[in-house]
Order: C-alpha cells, then structure tokens, then sequence
C-alpha cells in the first residue's frame, strides 16, 4: 500500500549527533558574522584618531587582524564539524573533538555561557566512543532526478540558521525601542524549543487535516518528543526526550480505499507549509500589536513562533534532501514531474 510521509523536520541522524551537529553549524555562522555586527553597531574610530600616533593606529590595527583571523580560524573548525558530520565523512570525528575541545573553556559569547561548555563536554563523552560513529546514517547515494541537490541542501539549511539570526537580531531591536519585556538564558531556550513544538504540531496538522479531507487514514504522528504509530493494527505512544531539541516531526498517511491521485498527494504535502505560513502570519501580527495588549508579556513567544514557522514555510518548499530525507517541496517536485 502506498504512503506518504511528510514532515516539518527531518528525522535521521541520532539525536545526540544532530544537536551537536547543528551547535557547531550555528556557532561557527556566528563567528563569521559578529564581527560584520560588531562594526556595524560600533564602527571602530578609534582607527581615525588624529590624537594617535601613526605606530599606535597600526597596532591597533594588526590586533584586530589578528583577533579576526583568531574568529576565521575557530569559524573554519566549528565549520568543518558541522559539515563533515553532515556528510558522515571519516575525518568527522578528529573534527567534532576539536569542536568540542574548544567549547569547553567557554572561549565563544553563548547565552547561557554553561551552554558552551554543556555541548563541549558531551561532545568530548560521545565522539571519544569508538561506536559513536557506527550510529550515524551514510551518505546514501542522491537517486538521479530527484529534483534535489547537496549543494542546495547544504544552502537551504544555512540560508535557515542565517535567517533565525537575522530575523531575531531585528526583533531584538524592535523591542527595545519599543521597551517590551524580553527574556535570556535558560527562560529565552525554554521559550525556543516550546515555539517550535508548537510549529512542528501545526505544520504536521496541516497534513493530517488535509489527508483526511482527501479520504486518508493517518498511521503515524510526530511532534517532537511525542510519537505516536499504529502497529499490528493498534495505536502505540513512544516519547522522545532528544525531540524536545530536534523538533522532529512527520505524518503517516495511507488511502483509505487502496486508491491515490498525485493531485490528493500535492495537497497533502503543501498543506503542512501551508498551515505554517497562516500560523506564522497570525503570530507575526500578534507579535506586532502586542503593545498595551494582554499579551504583551508574551510577545517575545509569538515573535519565535513567527520565525520558526515562516521559516519553516519558506525553506520546506525547496526541493531538498537533508539527512536523506525529502523536504516538502521534493515530494511536490516528484509528484509534479514524476507522478511518484
């Protein structure tokens, strides 16, 4: 019987390894781009002081050289973790120790700091192990005219992680001037995984709420930490905890009837970034007008909800094969011009 599978996230790598994964890829955009915002908010004029001597301007100069190649040099590990642990290649692990190495003394500007520290210690635990490797999925061959490509997988995921700090870099200053609460640490973290739990359940409602009106039976339901299948003809619940940090999520749905249409299947698979755009636009605007509202205290989790879900929106409609499993947007493509 056929199915379809269609998720907000992509399930696959073990849990461990993915957060991770993602930490040193998000860690190492950050070092490649604060020092752009840190000249930006406060460009260095000291450089142009005419009380200065010219000796004094150059070594000034060659200490920030200097401390930009320092940024360069830990961008390229926590890089080169990130993308050989993507691409399960064998240097990845000589890569996600170093990674781990330099997490541990708190050597980045992480909120909360022991958050750094945390990641580096149980990195050092679990990429020391023999077998940490053994649990990682191969990189399985691209099937030919899929409609994906890795370097636009690998694109997409970064063009996701750049437009979180953007977006939140901005929300962060339309607050201020506006003087709305915000929170940080452990509380703004909290906030983070709750907000995508939340755009992980809508977007795989939309694709149940839509197979259902094309006459589907659901035989699977993931959202986040929470999965629930059917198995031997009954409905069986697992919880998850690593889903609470993945946001993982997937939809199983079979015909009722043995029958399918590929215009029942592109409507099922639209249907989930559909129901993220309608939910991101509602939180965005709810986010805006929060000011003298009863939710004003509560902006800054509908400004994540926001993010996370028109994010989400607009990266799942690219035809892209992360972790070998199909965005959205693939199973469109292969519908479109496959019929499969």
């Amino acid at each position: 019987m056929w199915a379809f599978y269609a998720g907000a996230t992509w399930l696959g790598m073990p849990g461990l390894i993915k957060i991770l994964r993602w930490y040193f890829g998000i860690e190492a955009l950050l070092l490649l781009i604060s020092p752009v915002f840190a000249v930006w908010n406060q460009p260095p004029a000291v450089l142009h002081s005419h009380a200065m001597s010219v000796d004094q301007q150059v070594r000034i100069a060659l200490a920030l050289a200097s401390f930009g190649a320092v940024l360069l040099i830990l961008a390229a590990v926590f890089g080169m973790a990130w993308w050989t642990l993507a691409q399960a290649k064998p240097s990845s692990r000589i890569w996600a120790i170093a990674a781990s190495l330099l997490n541990v003394p708190l050597v980045f500007v992480a909120r909360p700091m022991w958050l750094s520290t945390a990641a580096g210690i149980a990195g050092l635990w679990f990429f020391s192990r023999r077998q940490a490797f053994t649990w990682t999925v191969p990189n399985i061959p691209r099937p030919e005219r899929d409609g994906t490509n890795g370097i636009v997988d690998t694109a997409a995921q970064l063009a996701m992680c750049a437009g979180a700090l953007a977006i939140w870099s901005w929300w962060s200053v339309w607050a201020q001037s506006r003087d709305l609460p915000m929170v940080d640490g452990l509380p703004l973290i909290l906030q983070l995984i709750f907000a995508s739990l939340v755009c992980t359940t809508f977007h795989e409602l939309g694709h149940v709420m839509a197979g259902w009106s094309v006459g589907m039976k659901v035989h699977a339901f993931v959202a986040g930490p929470f999965h629930w299948r059917v198995r031997d003809g009954r409905w069986t619940f697992e919880f998850h905890l690593t889903g609470l940090l993945l946001s993982t999520g997937a939809a199983g749905l079979v015909p009722s009837r043995g029958q399918y249409r590929c215009r029942s299947g592109i409507a099922v698979a639209a249907a989930g970034p559909m129901a993220s755009l309608v939910l991101g636009t509602a939180a965005l605007i709810a986010a805006l007008n929060a000011e003298g509202h009863p939710w004003n205290s509560a902006w800054e989790f509908l400004a994540l909800i926001s993010t996370c879900s028109l994010l989400t929106f607009a990266i799942n409609l690219i035809p892209i094969r992360p972790e070998g499993s199909y965005s959205d947007g693939a199973r469109i493509y292969q519908l479109l011009f496959r019929g499969s």
